[in-house]
């Protein structure tokens, strides 16, 4: 199991993601795919400091495909957070173009803003 959880959240990286999911699966690392988190050093750095001893990579989409192929050959287990269902539907299709299917994606808080569809 090395893609162990694959998190669709716009908080990212919280206290459901670091004390609910990770003791029950105990990841090898936590990988934050966001482009604007990339590309901010500062942003980057505070969140880098959240997960304490568990090594933590934020990635843009480009370079997060072919990272996020050879984790999922790796027997260690990782959680996979992603910001946005658009940003996890262009991360899926590049695994898909790579030949890394993803079994099952979890929704978790995708909250009401401006430009988005409530459903629920």
């Amino acid at each position: 199991m090395s893609l162990a959880l694959v998190r669709v959240d716009d908080r990212l990286v919280h206290g459901q993601v670091l004390l609910g999911w990770g003791p029950a699966l105990d990841p090898a690392r936590y990988v934050v795919v966001d482009d604007g988190l990339a590309a901010d050093p500062f942003e980057r750095a505070l969140i880098e400091a959240s997960v304490g001893t568990v090594p933590l990579e934020v990635l843009a989409l480009a370079a997060a495909v072919p990272r996020l192929a050879a984790l999922a050959l790796a027997p260690e287990p990782a959680i996979v957070l992603v910001r946005s269902l658009p940003e996890v539907a262009r991360l899926v299709a590049g695994l898909a173009r790579a030949g890394a299917l993803l079994p099952a994606i979890n929704l978790g808080g995708l909250h009401y803003a401006p430009g988005k569809s409530r459903v629920h």
